[in-house]
């Protein structure tokens, strides 16, 4: 915004949180980006993939509507006064305007961390059916 603000070009900012999408349901199954990893470098990161797929169908399930996305982009190339930024969608089931707006400025970033490592650590682990 602060670059093309001398040539008086409106820039808005949009910050989709969780948006119901196709996108994450189509790397489920044998399609997930890290199916053709070797034993070694799957190993390197086990714990995360393991719960992947449980991680993304539960945020999935508090995914706001594509139709909130829709919104905020007319309201944008439309409105005489559009917004400089617009956050849009949830993070796990809290709206991500209030949380980037009141929670996450006064977290210090191990903090963060350690709140995404806790999620981690218990997420279902996918159990291999054979």
């Amino acid at each position: 915004r602060i670059e093309l603000r001398p040539w008086n070009i409106s820039v808005s900012l949009l910050e989709p949180g969780t948006i119901e999408s196709e996108i994450r349901r189509k790397n489920l199954g044998e399609d997930l980006p890290f199916k053709g990893l070797s034993q070694e470098a799957y190993g390197l990161y086990r714990q995360m993939f393991d719960t992947y797929e449980a991680r993304l169908m539960a945020m999935e399930r508090k995914a706001g509507s594509a139709q909130l996305t829709t919104d905020a982009i007319v309201h944008a190339l439309t409105s005489v006064t559009p917004q400089s930024r617009y956050v849009i969608g949830s993070y796990q089931g809290l709206s991500l305007g209030t949380f980037r707006r009141y929670i996450m400025p006064f977290l210090p970033d191990h903090v963060q961390d350690r709140g995404k490592i806790k999620a981690l650590e218990k997420a279902p682990v996918a159990v291999a059916v054979e």
